[in-house]
């Protein structure tokens, strides 16, 4: 599978001047991943023999930042909500909330990158 955007896209033209969030040893497996995200969105609407346009890019990149990030926050915090420490409280985010607020956050990502593209139109093309 060929990533639509590379490491070198994704430090030069996405990141621009600001910090990786993504560790520089695990970006294209999480690329990859947020390439599969956008097909599964696109119904697989992008024409991989063609130049893959700016937005897809774009897209592939914010969202791979997303599911770093989601996985980060798992391993580090063990699902920890909120704490309090004068009555020691401490509650904790269920992986269903976790899960769909990163789903809320990649439908963002893909609305806001590849609506105007026509790419989610999943009906009969003529």
């Amino acid at each position: 599978m060929i990533l639509y955007a590379d490491t070198e896209f994704y430090t030069k033209d996405y990141l621009e001047s600001r910090p990786a969030v993504i560790d520089p040893n695990c970006i294209t497996a999480y690329l990859r991943k947020a390439q599969m995200v956008i097909k599964n969105h696109t119904f697989d609407n992008i024409d991989e023999s063609a130049a893959i346009p700016y937005e897809v890019k774009m897209c592939q990149c914010e969202i791979a930042e997303l599911l770093y990030s989601d996985d980060k926050r798992a391993t580090s915090s063990g699902g920890v909500a909120s704490e309090s420490v004068t009555g020691w409280s401490k509650s904790y985010e269920s992986s269903e909330q976790a899960e769909a607020q990163l789903q809320r956050k990649i439908r963002s990502s893909v609305t806001t990158w590849l609506s105007p593209l026509g790419l989610l139109y999943c009906g009969v093309k003529l």
